[in-house]
């Protein structure tokens, strides 16, 4: 079991290192960018707007609607919970997990997360977030004058293989 959910990681790894490179997105990550530039990849946008969700409930939610993807966060959490909550929907996406029908409207809305799509979805997130702030840290060494970041520079770019 641990080496096909290790197996399974490594392809969404590499599904995940295409589409940023695809995407040719940059650190600092902008999640609102990020959505944006995937939803013109695969022809659909992806919208983001802030919403009261009742707890206890979902984290966030994504309204699948006929012609845009909707991703609703909690207007009251903190900024990073904020950014976790719309990159974790849009790794539902991603992934191309199928919305709940929830009365009649297509929702990702899931609060389980012993299902396989919100583990998906959580290793997806993870991988763009590890890869956002390690972009952003080796970034802000290279702007130091003492650093001899060239080595760690072609490490990390999403033109070769990198870490990810």
């Amino acid at each position: 079991m641990a080496t096909n959910r290790r197996r399974h990681e490594m392809a969404l790894r590499r599904q995940c290192r295409e589409l940023l490179r695809a995407l040719d997105v940059r650190a600092p990550l902008d999640v609102e960018e990020f959505g944006r530039r995937f939803g013109e990849y695969r022809g659909r946008p992806v919208l983001f707007g802030a919403y009261d969700i009742p707890v206890p409930g979902p984290s966030a939610v994504t309204h699948v609607d006929p012609h845009a993807d909707v991703v609703l966060y909690p207007a009251a959490a903190g900024q990073i919970r904020q950014t976790h909550c719309k990159i974790h929907e849009l790794a539902h996406l991603v992934a191309g997990h199928p919305p709940e029908l929830i009365r009649g409207i297509h929702l990702y809305r899931r609060t389980n997360f012993d299902s396989v799509e919100e583990w998906e979805a959580e290793v997806v997130a993870s991988i763009i977030l590890e890869w956002a702030m390690v972009c952003t840290a080796v970034s802000a060494a290279i702007g130091r004058p003492s650093f001899d970041g060239g080595r760690v520079e072609r490490a990390f770019t999403l033109h070769r293989r990198g870490w990810l």
